[in-house]
């Protein structure tokens, strides 16, 4: 017999007797753990089976030792002294089986294999016929129709004696599996079910069946390692995470540059219009934007001003500030500001307007403006009205003032001192590098804006509506001013007749 034990000299002169004519020489070869794969002794004629293995894998492997092509070989005798029953057969069906050019353990085509004795493999050319007697083909097919070979039971099997077979002291890494032609089918353990739930990956089959040694990864690592199937609330969340990071929040709010360039080239190339329609103007562009600086700034200071005093959030000076990578945000927020603007004020709402009332244009404006953020992590029925409360506060300032600078200047400093200067969520986009950090307190979404941020808070529609208020006032007012000199003219020319 031969074990591991067994150096390279001593099993090839074995397997030289074992093949050898003379008298004297090795009859049986007895082995122990050793010549399952890589080993080619053309000569064996007669396999016989002492271990016990349910693996069909090793299986086959101790099959295939005496199929080799060997002169005066005709055929070889297959002794089993484990098998009692026809599990042993339906492995032999299983091994033939696998030499289909398209076979994955499926049962249909098992099934047509063996009532058909193999005949559609085309072994024939080479000279092999099967013959499967009609009691063992009944036996075999009983077998295979009740068997799952997809069950937990198979699997585990499958790797435990894959796992021995490497005599690998931990879990067998993926390489493993490609670097052996014995390996399993890495891609069965991604897809089989245990507890009621799919592994979806190679590690939720190990982490499933409890391996020891196993590496654990928390619930974050296992979402962007791909070991874990994503719910839609699980993608919103890490989208979440993943666009609050610098090296991604920042190219992505730069990009949003390309949205002023086409919403311009749009509205002058293809409706033909001048870019003053949509409220590019000159005339008093730096204080306009600097007052929208102001009117944003002290909007947003309100907001989470309220909060504090009402204890809903808490904030607090941030231990360590990167200004380098705050100045990146601003001119970040500085772009996206302006590009949004641009796209739901300068152009629709302008486009709107031409055709139809001033009214019908802000609303639509106002509406679009909100529905864009939709998907945003942490969207409420409040959140969404705060959005489209903020799309017609834009609107009726824009009108007002008669050019988009402002609305750009506050619609810029509202994000920025928002996520930037206080630390707070910009429509759930996740916190970011600030110099403050704003903390919930309260456990009511509706106090606090829940994971969309503030923006989703009661505070931040009482600012809104009051300021809202405010720019109508001031619109209300000057139609009476301009009403009055005409009012005046008509008077003046009354008393000339």
């Amino acid at each position: 017999y031969l074990t591991g034990k067994n150096d390279t000299g001593e099993r090839v002169r074995a397997y030289e007797d074992l093949q050898s004519d003379r008298e004297g020489t090795i009859e049986i070869l007895c082995a122990v753990d050793i010549l399952n794969e890589g080993v080619d002794i053309p000569g064996v004629n007669m396999v016989l089976f002492l271990r016990p293995t349910e693996s069909s894998t090793i299986f086959i492997q101790q099959l295939g030792r005496g199929l080799r092509k060997y002169d005066n070989k005709d055929y070889v005798p297959v002794v089993d002294f484990i098998g009692n029953n026809y599990k042993r057969s339906a492995q032999i069906a299983l091994a033939l089986g696998g030499l289909a050019q398209k076979f994955v353990m499926e049962k249909r085509l098992l099934v047509a294999l063996v009532r058909d004795d193999f005949k559609p493999l085309g072994l024939e050319q080479y000279g092999v016929e099967i013959n499967i007697d009609s009691l063992s083909k009944e036996e075999i097919l009983n077998y295979v129709e009740n068997e799952n070979f997809y069950s937990l039971k198979y699997m585990k099997q499958d790797y435990n004696n894959f796992k021995k077979y490497i005599n690998s002291p931990t879990y067998p890494r993926h390489m493993d599996y490609l670097n052996s032609d014995s390996a399993p089918d890495l891609l069965k353990f991604m897809q089989i079910k245990i507890g009621g739930k799919k592994t979806y990956s190679y590690y939720g089959f190990l982490k499933g069946i409890e391996e020891e040694n196993l590496v654990e990864f928390s619930n974050d690592q296992e979402l962007l390692n791909g070991t874990k199937k994503l719910t839609m609330k699980e993608s919103m969340s890490m989208a979440s995470k993943l666009s609050g990071k610098p090296e991604i929040m920042i190219p992505t709010l730069l990009s949003t540059v390309f949205g002023t360039i086409v919403s311009i080239f749009y509205c002058r190339c293809i409706e033909m219009r001048p870019v003053r329609s949509m409220g590019m103007r000159k005339r008093k562009l730096v204080p306009h934007y600097l007052l929208g600086l102001v009117v944003g700034l002290a909007m947003m200071s309100a907001i989470t001003l309220l909060t504090v005093l009402t204890g809903t959030n808490s904030i607090s000076l941030c231990s360590s500030i990167s200004a380098k990578i705050i100045a990146l945000y601003f001119l970040g927020f500085f772009i996206q500001g302006m590009s949004e603007e641009f796209i739901f004020r300068g152009y629709l709402m302008t486009t709107i307007g031409g055709g139809s009332s001033p009214v019908l244009a802000v609303a639509v404006s106002s509406a679009a403006f909100g529905m864009a953020h939709i998907a945003n992590p942490g969207i409420s029925v409040l959140a969404m009205f705060n959005l489209i409360l903020f799309g017609v506060f834009a609107a009726l300032y824009m009108i007002y003032f008669d050019d988009i600078w402002g609305g750009c200047a506050i619609h810029s400093i509202w994000n920025f001192s928002q996520g930037n200067l206080y630390g707070i969520s910009v429509s759930g986009s996740g916190e970011t590098e600030s110099v403050f950090r704003t903390a919930s307190k309260s456990s009511h979404d509706f106090l606090t804006g829940g994971k969309f941020g503030i923006e989703g808070s009661i505070f931040t529609t009482f600012i809104l509506g009051a300021g809202t208020a405010i720019v109508l006032y001031l619109m209300y007012q000057r139609q009476q001013k301009e009403e009055v000199p005409e009012q005046g003219s008509q008077d003046t020319a009354n008393d000339t007749k």
